[in-house]
């Protein structure tokens, strides 16, 4: 009788077989994209390469775009001369998708989701938290559209209550 493979053994033998049928080094990265994280994907992949091509199964929330620019720079050097395929099972979000558009193919599942690039911002006073970089930007144009309305409604209504007495140039 065969005994049965745990999850991790079955998952392992898994992906020997699809390096082999691949030619493939396969990762997995589960997790936050920030650094040391970013240089322990690095090291592995510079220790473990024994194939022409790379296949990386990614799931994250995101995180350093600067991490993942390193990592995605780091494996497309390392793997010039092949390819690089990122396998999105679930979710992938920010500087996942950065670096999902760094490879050469994107494999996604039914249910896989790749997120907006939403740049994370280290808070100034706080250790090892971060802010969304597009609620400064989405700020500021919400304010510079109100001030526009602003301005075009008080125009407007300067040049009609004056019965077009008051000049453009003096209502603006």
């Amino acid at each position: 009788m065969k005994a049965k493979l745990n999850p991790v053994d079955s998952i392992r033998t898994l992906a020997h077989e699809v390096s082999r049928g691949c030619e493939a080094d396969v990762y997995l990265y589960s997790g936050g994209i920030d650094e040391p994280f970013d240089y322990g994907l690095i090291g592995k992949a510079k220790k473990h390469k024994a194939h022409p091509n790379a296949i990386l199964i990614l799931i994250t929330n995101g995180g350093s775009a600067d991490s993942a620019y390193r990592m995605m720079r780091s494996l497309r050097a390392l793997y010039e001369d092949g390819k690089i395929t990122v396998f999105i099972p679930a979710f992938c979000k920010s500087a996942g998708t950065l670096m999902a558009i760094g490879s050469d193919e994107i494999v996604m599942a039914d249910i896989s989701e790749l997120g907006p690039l939403d740049v994370q911002l280290r808070k100034p006073d706080e250790v090892g938290e971060y802010s969304s970089g597009l609620t400064p930007l989405q700020a500021l144009s919400a304010l510079r559209a109100e001030a526009f309305n602003c301005f075009e409604q008080h125009f407007l209504t300067l040049r009609e209550k004056s019965g077009r007495q008051i000049t453009a140039k003096t209502a603006a």
